[in-house]
């Protein structure tokens, strides 16, 4: 995992309403907390969970995520279920929190958005937690509908995975179908991140108000404001505006 150090101030706007000090993830829940809170603007009380709402068998990670923003609105909140996390349910699915339960001492907690795949966790013991999948069919031909363990830690793959929601969450999106070099006023967020596919397939950046992502080979651009993300980084194809 590459991690970039600097501290760096936010111009508004940035995701939303809230400008505030962003510094590159060091894969922690703390960070993870400050981020959503500076993109998507300030917490009301009701976008989290209490600990009396969550099941003891949930690792500490998902709890804190949980008890920040499980119940944390989308731009669309008629579009999701009731009580659940709208921000995390745009390309993967975090689930409902009155959906978690047991499955052979693990906890299925996220999904891909058309079920082809699901990630479990350990649940809460004296042990790390380990992240599992089963979404390795999709390239190995020879393997069985059985859960795997995967590299990143839970923090890690929570960094990618909010992250990623994140960028396909956002009020305008994008992809650059062939990029040049990032502009020099980017800054990096998390490089290198783990997910589901054995490979670290994720990268993000700020470049002004907007959000950059290599996922898996295709950049995307994600922005809320009005005013388009510097030509410097291509030619951009919308996906919606």
């Amino acid at each position: 995992m590459t991690i970039v150090a600097p501290f760096t101030r936010l111009t508004p706007p940035f995701g939303s309403v809230y400008c505030g000090v962003m510094r590159a993830s060091d894969g922690s829940v703390d960070w993870l907390e400050d981020f959503i809170t500076a993109w998507h603007g300030p917490r009301q009380p009701s976008y989290g969970l209490t600990e009396t709402e969550l099941p003891e068998f949930l690792p500490v990670p998902l709890q804190r995520l949980y008890r920040h923003a499980g119940r944390w609105p989308g731009p669309n909140p008629e579009e999701h279920l009731p009580d659940s996390p709208g921000i995390f349910q745009q390309q993967d699915v975090l689930v409902r929190a009155e959906a978690l339960s047991l499955h052979d001492g693990t906890v299925e907690f996220l999904s891909e958005n058309q079920d082809s795949w699901t990630c479990r966790v350990t649940a809460a013991g004296p042990a790390a937690p380990v992240v599992l999948s089963n979404a390795h069919w999709m390239w190995d031909d020879d393997s069985e509908d059985e859960y795997t363990p995967l590299t990143p830690s839970l923090e890690q793959f929570l960094t990618s995975f909010v992250l990623q929601e994140t960028v396909f969450g956002c009020r305008n999106l994008a992809t650059i179908g062939e990029p040049a070099a990032l502009p020099n006023q980017s800054i990096p967020l998390w490089l290198d991140g783990w997910y589901v596919f054995e490979e670290p397939s994720h990268s993000f950046w700020t470049v002004g108000s907007a959000l950059v992502a290599d996922i898996s080979g295709t950049r995307w651009v994600g922005w809320n404001g009005p005013d388009t993300p510097s030509a410097e980084l291509g030619k951009l194809q919308m996906i919606r505006s």
